[in-house]
């Protein structure tokens, strides 16, 4: 639904209306992550589950405010569950492009991200309107910002609120034990306020 803005004859959508639905995205996204201490009780009531992992996607960062103290989403997160900022690097992020070009994606922007985005792929390929852009071209190039974009914020989030493990310990992980020996790990090695 979320689809990529550009040339609507290469399944492209005009950019308000990609705006649009990023705006619903974020109202979705916000919703869904506030709804979090819900299904923690749910997979306890239904399954009998203790333990309850919310794989909150790469869009978490997106809307949320790292500097704002009371942002509703960090306090329900904090509140309920433990946050884990898997960090990669330059290496797992190529792959992660190179994974995107080979199956993309819908992404949510900032929408000031995707202004900036949006105006320098043009100036970069010389088109004058937007129906002249490939949506699959500018979806890995888009990609590929987001990426850069969002490290040094969930860093961020990580140093403020949570946690930080490495992309390669968490490829280690094979079961519930593993993981709370990782989180383990990770609480014991943060430094101290």
């Amino acid at each position: 639904y979320l689809g990529a803005p550009g040339d609507p004859e290469r399944g492209g959508l005009p950019l308000g209306e990609y705006q649009r639905r990023q705006a619903q995205h974020r109202i979705a996204e916000i919703s869904a992550l506030g709804d979090i201490p819900y299904f923690i009780e749910r997979a306890k009531a239904l399954y009998g589950y203790d333990n309850f992992i919310a794989d909150t996607g790469g869009s978490l960062i997106e809307v949320i405010d790292v500097d704002a103290s009371a942002d509703p989403v960090i306090k329900t997160l904090t509140e309920h569950t433990v946050l884990l900022h898997i960090k990669g690097t330059k290496t797992d992020a190529d792959r992660l492009v190179e994974r995107f070009k080979a199956c993309p994606k819908p992404m949510y922007y900032r929408p000031g991200l995707l202004e900036k985005k949006w105006a320098e792929y043009k100036t970069l390929h010389e088109i004058a309107r937007d129906e002249e852009i490939d949506p699959s071209r500018f979806a890995v190039f888009g990609y590929e910002a987001i990426l850069a974009d969002r490290m040094p914020r969930y860093q961020a989030l990580a140093d403020r609120h949570g946690y930080s493990v490495t992309a390669s310990d968490v490829a280690t992980v094979r079961d519930g034990t593993d993981f709370i020996a990782l989180m383990r790990k990770a609480i014991a090695q943060r430094p101290a306020d």
